[in-house]
């Protein structure tokens, strides 16, 4: 499985790095999969990017959770389709992330209130980044 999941990493660098932004749109990901292609996971299920964001910005994250992944210091401008459950986001920490809730920016999110046993969580959905 290791070996698969290599393989799948170094096809989806090479699509990343010859990616051409004027003439293909976001590269879709569908794969059962695609959590261990694209994360890196610790022993603490603390998710991050395999590769750097520069190229994952090339990726459309509609389908793909991010709960466990460390938000923090992350710059999502650029990215599109992620969202983001503060309740579910390793340390439910965001800080010094930045998420351009600007009302006068291109970018338009979504917050939903979602009423859990314990607490309130908000969701953030980055819907798209032009």
């Amino acid at each position: 499985m290791n070996n698969q999941i290599s393989l799948y990493r170094e096809q989806l660098y090479y699509e990343l790095t010859h990616y051409d932004k004027k003439t293909k749109s976001k590269i879709r990901l569908q794969d059962e999969l695609i959590e261990r292609i694209i994360f890196n996971v610790d022993d603490d299920l603390r998710k991050s990017f395999v590769f750097p964001d520069r190229l994952m910005k090339n990726i459309d994250f509609t389908d793909v959770s991010f709960d466990n992944f460390d938000f923090r210091g992350f710059d999502a401008i650029g990215f599109y389709g992620i969202t983001i459950n503060t309740d579910s986001i390793y340390n439910k920490d965001l800080s010094y992330s930045i998420l351009d809730l600007d009302s006068k920016s291109k970018v338009p999110f979504e917050f939903q209130s979602k009423k859990n046993f314990y607490k309130d969580a908000i969701s953030v959905k980055i819907k798209s980044f032009s």
